[in-house]
């Protein structure tokens, strides 16, 4: 045949060999499965319930706990605005600390 892989030239052929080991490498899996029936089937229930398992003790918060340092400022004047609080105080304690 022109067009197949075996019937082409010395440069970039592929040899009968070489097509049958790579046709050995992507079978054995199926040949061992047909000779160790339950062995797959012992994997396949274990892959099943350890997926379970691991989907029953994952963590759902979204945030992992983290122990990180924080400093609280806190700051009360009886007569001013929440505006003028965040002009004339916060913002410039928060840019001062940073």
């Amino acid at each position: 045949m022109f067009g197949t892989p075996l019937a082409r030239g010395r440069r970039g052929s592929v040899s009968a060999n070489d097509a049958t080991r790579e046709k050995e490498l992507t079978v054995w899996i199926v040949r061992l499965a047909l000779r160790r029936p339950y062995t797959f089937v012992v994997v396949s229930l274990l892959i099943a319930v350890l997926g379970i398992l691991s989907i029953v003790s994952m963590p759902t918060d979204i945030f992992p706990h983290i122990n990180i340092p924080v400093v609280s400022v806190i700051w009360s004047y009886g007569g001013l605005s929440p505006e003028e609080m965040q002009d004339r105080i916060t913002t410039v304690v928060e840019r001062a600390m940073t």
